[in-house]
């Protein structure tokens, strides 16, 4: 009886790392739904709310959309394409939006935290320099010019 226990805990660790196959984009379900952002820091600082433009986050499948202030004080939703690659350390993250001329990016890393199915927390660590290496931890120095943002879910 307690060799099955251990057999589909190790079964159960397996599909949930990726094993056998899965996309990556699969392996990664618990980033779909609505998030805000708590915090976000740039360049080494925090930035106050007022400057937190993109305050309301939607992931699903290979799409996010984000809210940004618009005409009267009304959200306008931006749509980027998504690609995840939970099998990395840390897990990299890379958002596109085609929409513009030269097809905007952001490369960077992320990470959950709280809730250990769903993950309640959401750490993006990103950077808008594509001549620049993927940001490889989470901080927002000055000299990496990297951008860390804080979400949570929006239950």
């Amino acid at each position: 009886m307690a060799c099955r226990h251990v057999i589909g805990g190790l079964l159960a660790c397996w599909v949930m790392c990726g094993g056998g196959g899965v996309s990556a984009q699969k392996a990664a379900p618990k980033i779909d739904g609505a998030w805000k952002l708590t915090k976000m820091e740039y360049y080494g600082k925090v930035r106050p709310m007022d400057d937190w433009i993109q305050r309301h986050w939607t992931f699903r499948g290979e799409k996010v959309v984000v809210k940004v202030p618009g005409a009267g004080g009304r959200e306008t939703p931006v749509e980027w394409d998504l690609k995840l690659d939970p099998s990395k350390i840390p897990a990299e993250i890379t958002l596109t939006m085609n929409r513009v001329a030269g097809a905007a990016s952001f490369r960077g890393i992320y990470e959950f935290k709280g809730d250990p199915i769903g993950g309640d927390k959401l750490t993006l660590c990103l950077t808008d320099d594509n001549d620049a290496p993927r940001p490889t931890e989470f901080k927002a120095t000055r000299a990496d010019r990297w951008t860390l943002l804080y979400l949570e879910r929006d239950r």
